[in-house]
């Protein structure tokens, strides 16, 4: 059975990613400027210290609000910010990093999120 371990992706200097794992009592860190990158590194920490097979891990990734919005920069915010009801100001700075989302914001745009990629998960044909 595989281990999942919680992977915390984070916006790094130089369009970089951080990410890091507890493990155990440890805590181990990586930057890359992909998440294939942060997550092959992460892999090799864990063989290199804990001789562990990385096959039989998987990686539950979560962003910090500033590392989604680098990661999935393609998302539009003053339509995200209209599905969510925060104002679209508001919105930039938490993607700039210039203020942190309560937990109830935090929530709003998850929801949000998850309703845009339900509706474009129910897209059958874009053919005519």
């Amino acid at each position: 059975m595989a281990k999942k371990l919680q992977l915390i992706i984070e916006k790094a200097e130089n369009k970089q990613m951080g990410a890091r794992i507890h493990y155990g009592e440890d805590l181990l860190t990586t930057t890359g400027a992909s998440i294939e990158e942060v997550i092959n590194s992460m892999k090799e920490q864990l063989e290199g210290f804990y001789q562990l097979d990385t096959s039989k891990i998987s990686f539950d990734i979560v962003y910090d609000i500033e590392a989604f919005f680098e990661q999935f920069d393609w998302i539009n915010i003053s339509d995200l910010a209209r599905r969510c009801g925060i104002n679209r100001v508001q919105l930039q700075q938490y993607k700039s990093g210039d203020k942190k989302p309560s937990e109830k914001q935090l929530q709003k745009i998850v929801d949000a999120l998850h309703e845009m990629g339900t509706e474009l998960i129910n897209v059958k044909s874009v053919a005519a």
